[in-house]
């Protein structure tokens, strides 16, 4: 309406890692990191053979994350990104997974 103000946030500095880490949170943003970047950042170690690592993007598209020696596949990870390590079964996340 007229005279409304519209503020639009920064985008945040950091890319939060949760999940299977030793340390979830926020992990500050440094361009040409990658998943398996802010995996070690996070104190991540040993992945389980039937989990599986998530990308959400800051505008809520979700990708499933190709990590593993069998499918490597170099992912940018843009700031104000959510990373899960580890998940079960990315069904019962309430987003819409992209493959």
């Amino acid at each position: 309406m007229d005279g409304d103000v519209l503020i639009i946030p920064p985008r945040p500095a950091y890319t939060y890692v949760g999940g299977r880490v030793s340390r979830e949170g926020p992990v500050l943003y440094e361009a040409g990191m990658q998943g398996d970047d802010y995996y070690e950042a996070a104190g991540g170690s040993g992945r389980g053979w039937f989990s599986r690592d998530l990308l959400v993007l800051p505008d809520g598209e979700t990708q499933i994350l190709k990590l593993r020696f069998w499918n490597y596949q170099p992912t940018a990870i843009p700031p104000g990104s959510l990373l899960l390590f580890g998940v079960a079964d990315p069904a019962c996340l309430p987003v819409t997974v992209r493959r």
